[in-house]
């Protein structure tokens, strides 16, 4: 019976830690903060599998992270044992502010706010000496690359 009583604790501790990321959004910020700053002074990625990216890129990749969210991708790239080059694309409004906010002073990290996609889409894309980290972002804001560069639709 004593296992029990702990049992059930935790589930309310984690129900009542889940409503609160439901009804206050600011805790799912604060929260992500302190995930992340705990993982970047372990000096720890947020997925091991980023540990793998050491050995398929080499000093001055460039790494585009599609859908940059937080920037988790961001600072796995920033923990590998030599410098690469980071285009983050981040369509929603305020992200793309604290990206910007975050990262204005790495002159390796590119934050633009836009998707790179105008519709819901899975693709597959490939270049030559570009590595992809992130899948392709579905739902992105009016921005479509053509003739050469960015432009955004009216």
């Amino acid at each position: 019976m004593s296992d029990e009583v702990p049992t059930a604790r935790k589930l309310e501790v984690g129900k009542l830690l889940r409503t609160a990321l439901v009804y206050f959004p600011p805790v799912v910020n604060a929260k992500a903060w302190l995930q992340y700053s705990v993982l970047r002074v372990m000096h720890k990625p947020f997925e091991a599998d980023f540990a793998a990216l050491a050995d398929l890129l080499e000093p001055d990749s460039l790494c585009l992270d599609v859908g940059a969210n937080r920037g988790q991708s961001i600072d796995a790239l920033k923990m590998l044992p030599f410098p690469v080059r980071i285009v983050a694309f981040e369509p929603q409004p305020e992200r793309y502010r604290r990206l910007v906010k975050r990262f204005w002073k790495d002159y390796d990290v590119t934050v633009l706010p836009f998707g790179t996609s105008d519709e819901p889409s899975s693709t597959a894309a490939a270049w030559s000496g570009v590595v992809i980290v992130v899948s392709l972002a579905a739902g992105c804001s009016g921005w479509r690359y053509g003739d050469g560069a960015w432009i955004q639709r009216r």
